[in-house]
């Protein structure tokens, strides 16, 4: 389990496993297009229907069309006659990011020129803000995103009152990647998810938190208090995604029922992402021992289902007898 960041202003817009770029990970609609995501890996938001090793990817969610809460930042009173300043070569280099012939040597000389020239970096902002289509939008993200500037986060937020859902979605990826760096951007995140009941912002503003990084122990807690209430929603998807997140941010033995309820879920896809949140945790906790143990010698359970719940289990403190019996379920579940 780690330490909790993230979050993000408005929720994120359609798309799914194999169809365009959205989240960190997701497919990109133009293949010459590199896919430069050193953050992404971290993270480990990869949407594909992929068995997990560790812990199973997180959803993607969709923009809605309510407004945003209040803004946490703005972007400079000047920031118009700043850029009227830009000279042209910072302007022409700005605009060949994300197009034709963009490779991941390309991308590392912007990102070098990001971090150390102002008028190239205000260029770049201000592509990022004109720009509508969804693959140069992930491909701007992912470069102001790895040059971890604060500063960014306003641009981001800015683009959240749009009403382009592609726009959004870029600046809801900017924000993702901001998350480690500026803790307004996880209260951004909370603010998303208090304001709305709609299971696809739900689930959006949640995927924004899932990676994890530092932040303040009442940060910590108001994450962890807000997505735990979302354990009881009555979507299946809300649900996955909540216990996902939990799985990341929780820190101690504290969510041990909420988790062992959620192994009892009648959606068997919540009660396997409960499992795969639960893989290393490291708490002797014998009735969450005994939940997954109960889906593992279940004979009406799926193979799937007794794969994560027997992957979860066998992470666990285990003492001989325990060890014993999951090396011999484990021998059980490879024949089937």
């Amino acid at each position: 389990m780690v330490l909790l960041v993230a979050a993000v202003f408005l929720q994120w817009y359609a798309a799914t496993p194999a169809g365009n770029a959205v989240a960190g990970g997701a497919a990109r609609s133009d293949d010459n297009l590199p896919r430069i995501t050193s953050r992404d890996n971290e993270a480990n938001l990869a949407i594909e229907e992929a068995v997990p090793t560790v812990t199973e990817p997180v959803e993607d969610g969709v923009l809605g069309e309510a407004e945003p809460p209040a803004p946490r930042a703005a972007l400079p009173s000047d920031f118009g006659e700043q850029l009227a300043a830009i000279d042209a070569d910072a302007r022409e280099a700005a605009a060949a990011v994300g197009v034709s012939g963009w490779n991941d040597d390309a991308f590392h000389v912007a990102l070098e020129r990001l971090q150390n020239d102002a008028g190239f970096r205000l260029a770049l902002q201000n592509e990022f803000l004109d720009e509508t289509d969804p693959s140069r939008l992930l491909a701007l993200s992912q470069l102001l995103g790895d040059a971890a500037m604060p500063e960014l986060t306003a641009v981001a937020e800015s683009m959240l009152h749009t009403g382009n859902p592609a726009a959004r979605a870029g600046a809801i990826d900017l924000l993702r990647r901001q998350q480690a760096i500026d803790p307004r951007v996880r209260d951004i995140a909370l603010d998303l998810m208090s304001a709305t009941s709609d299971s696809d912002e739900l689930v959006a503003a949640m995927n924004i938190l899932a990676a994890p990084a530092a932040a303040s122990v009442e940060q910590q807690q108001a994450i962890i208090n807000q997505v735990s209430v979302l354990t009881s929603n009555p979507s299946p998807k809300v649900r996955r995604q909540s216990y996902a997140i939990l799985g990341r941010w929780v820190e101690d033995d504290g969510a041990a029922e909420l988790f062992a309820a959620g192994l009892r879920d009648e959606d068997p896809e919540v009660s396997r992402s409960v499992a795969y949140a639960l893989v290393d945790y490291p708490y002797d906790n014998p009735a969450l021992k005994a939940e997954l143990w109960s889906i593992v010698e279940n004979p009406d359970s799926e193979r799937e289902a007794v794969s994560s719940a027997l992957l979860a289990y066998e992470s666990m403190p285990l003492d001989a007898v325990e060890r014993e019996q999951a090396e011999a379920a484990r021998r059980a579940l490879n024949q089937r």
